[in-house]
Order: structure tokens, then sequence, then C-alpha cells
């Protein structure tokens, strides 16, 4: 009645053709295959047979746990260090490295004072974390003042060279260290602005986007504020203004803006081609800001070749502020002083006329 089948070939099941199983595919047969006990059908009345079964089901010997003895997945790849390479922490660049990688990105002396691909040999064979740590944590110097020193290689080279390809390899996988700041506070767009490197400029923003044009430094000042402050850097100026005009009125620490800078330039003809490009670049924002600073007005009223460009932004920023205005007294009154100026500096003529009948 109840049997342990003990063949090589394990039986068929119970209503089941040949050696097939569920799914449609044969199941190969050898010795050793598990053997399957076949039970016959069991009614309810028969009280001997369900007997049987209670006592198969409740006295098999209980498996032993075994979990504790399982091998545990190895851990993920990334996590696996590799052998043989020190970790950044422990690995400090050797001092000719450094001083390959400098050469590379500034050598006055050199017949090529920068190169590229020195720059990507010297960072070969670099893990991503040796990389970044030479190139942020020695200082690089480019002058003998306190200011002309950095702890960014990005930095150094914003200040120090105008080549383009030189920072799509000190930059690549890397750009985030365009939001580096030095001990003062400044982005290497700072101190490209500062270079007059307008190429480079218009790299690192579209690279880390337009919110590096109003990064202030610990005193206050934007890229802007070294641009304008720094003598011949007309394009940055103008580039910059055309991007966003809005950076011409931000203040640094002192309540300066960038305009002020440009004002108290020692050399006038610089003084007239910043001020220039911002009345090109902002005309409008840059006469209303002239029309609150009297002596700023006048500094630039003295230079003729600024009247012929301060005239234009003149009349249209009146026009538009008495659009604009809910209550014209306070902006009238400065505009009118404005043309006031503008008429007391130069004999009666055509553009006085001009003056007198757009202000009426």
């Amino acid at each position: 009645m109840w049997g342990l089948l003990h063949t090589q070939r394990s039986p068929r099941l119970q209503g089941q053709e040949g050696d097939s199983v569920r799914d449609g595919h044969r199941r190969p047969s050898g010795v050793g295959e598990a053997c399957y006990i076949q039970l016959p059908r069991v009614d309810e009345g028969d009280a001997a047979a369900q007997q049987a079964i209670h006592h198969i089901q409740t006295d098999h010997p209980k498996l032993p746990d075994v979990t504790d003895d399982i091998t545990k997945a190895p851990r993920r790849f990334e996590q696996v260090p590799l052998v043989c390479a020190p970790a950044a922490d422990d690995w400090e660049a050797p001092r000719d490295l450094t001083d390959s990688i400098r050469d590379a990105i500034w050598n006055p002396m050199a017949i090529k004072e920068s190169d590229s691909e020195d720059l990507r040999k010297a960072l070969d064979g670099l893990s991503p974390e040796q990389a970044e740590k030479v190139l942020t944590t020695r200082e690089w110097c480019w002058g003998p003042d306190y200011g002309d020193i950095t702890r960014s290689a990005v930095n150094f080279a914003a200040r120090v060279c105008k080549d383009v390809e030189v920072f799509e390899v000190l930059l690549h996988n890397r750009r985030h260290l365009l939001k580096l700041k030095d001990e003062f506070g400044r982005t290497p767009l700072h101190l490209a602005a500062a270079k007059g490197s307008v190429d480079v400029a218009e790299k690192f923003v579209e690279w880390g986007g337009k919110e590096l044009l109003e990064a202030q430094d610990n005193t206050g000042n934007t890229p802007l504020h070294h641009a304008a402050a720094n003598e011949g850097h007309v394009d940055v100026v103008e580039w910059m203004l055309r991007v966003n005009p809005q950076l011409l009125k931000i203040k640094n620490d002192d309540g300066r803006t960038p305009l002020d800078y440009a004002l108290h330039l020692d050399l006038e003809g610089t003084k007239t081609k910043i001020v220039g490009a911002m009345l090109a670049a902002a005309g409008e924002l840059t006469m209303e800001l002239l029309g609150e600073d009297e002596e700023g007005l006048s500094r630039v009223l003295q230079q003729p070749e600024l009247l012929s460009k301060a005239v234009p932004y003149a009349k249209y920023g009146f026009g538009q502020y008495v659009r604009r205005c809910d209550s014209l007294g306070v902006d009238s009154l400065r505009w009118c002083s404005v043309f006031r100026q503008l008429m007391k500096s130069r004999p009666k003529d055509s553009l006085t006329d001009d003056f007198e009948n757009t202000a009426s």
C-alpha cells in the first residue's frame, strides 16, 4: 500500500506523460536523482491512511539552520580598493609633478608660454582623486604681492593664462572647480576678468553657469568690479554687461559699483573706454547711476569722447522713467539735472537745442 521507489530513473508523477515537467521542458535523468513518493488517493473516511499521513508530516527530521554558513556577496565594484593603488588621502604629489603642471600652465621663459599637451601628459596616470588633489592643495603664485597667491591651479591659470585649451584639460570632468574660491574669496572668473581674458571668461560662464557672474569675493567685488578696476579690459566689461546688464548695479562692501571703479581709474583714456563700454552695453542703467552721482556725471561730461555716447542714453533714460514712474517729482528733477549739465558742458548749438526739446 505504501512504498518508497528506489530506481535510477525518477518515476513519473501521477497525471503527467513521460519525463516532462510543467514548463514543457524535459528533465534529464541519471544516477543520484531525487525519487518521489507516489501517494494513493486517500478518502476522508480512511482513518488508518489519515494517521499515516499525519505521522509523515510531523515526525520527519528538522533540517539544521545553515544561514550563518552562507558566504556573503562581494561588495560593489567601486567599493573594492584597487590593488597597489594608494588612496588619494595618503598620496602626496611629487615636486617635479607640480613643477611640470606649473610650467605647462605658464612658463614666461619658454617659447610657448602655455602648453595644453604638456599639461595633459603631466596629469596622465593620476586617478581623478589624485589629479584634483594636486590641483587644489598647494600654493600657486604669480607675483610678489600678498594677493598674488592661491591654492587652486585653476585660479592660478585664470590669472596668468589666456589659452582656452589649457582650461579644457584642467577642467575635464572637474568643472565644479569653477565654483572653488581661494582664500580671498575669488573664483576663477574673478581672476580671468582681472587678466582681461574674454575668451576664457566666456568659457567659464558656459561651463559653470551665469551665476558665476554674480559671485562676490571677500570684499563684495564681482568679476565685473575686477574687470572695471583694471586697465584696458574693455571687451570683458562689455561682454559681461551684454550677458547681464544688472551686474552694473551690484555694490561691494564699500558701496561702490563697477561704474564707480571705472570713473576713478587713473588713466583718462582707459576710463573713457571702460565707461564707453558700459554705455554701449547698458546705457540706460549707466545713465541711471550717473543721474544719482553728480560727481560721476561731471567726470563723464569732462570727456568729449563720452558725451556723444551719453546723450542718446540720457534721452532714452529720461523717456523711460517718465513712462514708468508713479511719481514724477524726484525722477524728473534728477533727469532735468542731467540735461542741464549736458547743456552746460558745451556751447549753445543744435545739440543743446535737442536737450532742451527733450527736457520739455
